[in-house]
């Protein structure tokens, strides 16, 4: 089994880190990142989802994706213990079914205020 990997979300600074270590210590958890140690209410963690773009590229929750076709647009969101493919409708679609040689990596949904949105919208 391929060990879980993450990436950071840094609210205040708008960024996007490498995650080095998740760890627990006294009731809250931390996330340490190659330059800093944050309290997980600082940052979003986002999974690689264990599928990569048609150019190779690992994929993670929060992943804007686009169709190399159509140039529709969709992102990657974890719900109730599953990823899937939303795009800005609501449309959901599994990664099960997904294709990824398809799809290239088109930024991050928290670089997209109209995307971030859709995400206080989503109901299953």
């Amino acid at each position: 089994m391929e060990n879980l990997k993450f990436k950071a979300w840094i609210k205040k600074q708008n960024k996007i880190t490498e995650v080095k270590a998740i760890f627990f210590k006294e009731n809250n958890t931390f996330v340490e990142t190659k330059h800093n140690i944050y309290n997980i209410k600082e940052v979003h963690l986002m999974q690689h989802i264990g599928l990569k773009d048609r150019n190779g590229d690992e994929i993670y929750e929060g992943h804007i994706l686009k169709d190399i076709y159509t140039g529709k647009r969709s992102f990657i969101h974890f719900i109730n213990g599953n990823f899937y493919l939303i795009d800005d409708g609501n449309y959901f679609s599994s990664l099960y079914c997904l294709d990824t040689k398809y799809y290239d990596i088109a930024g991050y949904v928290y670089d997209d205020k109209e995307l971030l949105q859709t995400i206080d919208t989503i109901k299953i």
